[in-house]
């Protein structure tokens, strides 16, 4: 094999691993809630669905109820991160979470 076949059959070999590599890379979104948020719900489901993500995010959260709907109040004042599977999810995170108020940081 000559030294050109050599360093293209390199470059293929590289190209493939490169794309493997870029493939399975985790995206990471980091998140914060500095001053407490107030949600409203008219359902009990809804609001502890909520409470439940907030939670598991790792927030401080509570939920009450009064008039006749349920308050989820919730706050994360340090940053905090989550690591996805794929861009596109690290996205639909992001735009979630802009929505219920925090701030949100990703990089490609």
């Amino acid at each position: 094999m000559n030294r050109w076949m050599k360093v293209c059959a390199t470059a293929v070999l590289l190209a493939g691993a490169c794309s493997v590599a870029m493939a399975k890379q985790p995206w990471v979104v980091e998140f914060r809630l500095e001053k407490w948020q107030t949600m409203h719900f008219n359902s009990d489901n809804a609001a502890a669905r909520h409470l439940t993500v907030v939670k598991k995010l790792g927030c401080e959260a509570e939920k009450h109820q009064h008039n006749g709907h349920y308050d989820v109040r919730y706050r994360c004042p340090n940053w905090k991160q989550m690591t996805l599977a794929t861009d596109d999810e690290a996205h639909q995170w992001v735009h979630w979470l802009k929505i219920v108020g925090f701030e949100t940081a990703h990089e490609h």
